[in-house]
């Protein structure tokens, strides 16, 4: 039987590195979470606000859906997932 905290605290892991993922996207190109939801806006008036995309990335609460969505919204064609980097040091 898994341990119900050892699972969660696995599942943590994910949902920061995820968060991590996309703030470095955006940081690579010099993009705010406000520009990211004014992009994302333009494809979909209503979608997000800046605050609702900070509340995202400081919980990690979102689907992988959001995740390509904003990486489309800012142009990212190819994505490097360092995946052990992530998980190890939530960048």
């Amino acid at each position: 039987m898994v341990d119900a905290s050892s699972s969660n605290s696995s599942k943590d892991r994910y949902r920061r590195a995820a968060a991590a993922l996309l703030r470095s996207e955006l940081a690579q190109r010099g993009l705010t979470y406000k520009a990211l939801a004014e992009r994302l806006n333009e494809r979909r008036p209503g979608a997000e606000t800046e605050t609702t995309i900070k509340l995202k990335l400081s919980r990690g609460s979102f689907q992988a859906a959001f995740l390509f969505e904003c990486l489309d919204a800012i142009g990212a064609d190819t994505v490097v997932v360092p995946v052990r980097t992530l998980l190890q040091d939530g960048l």
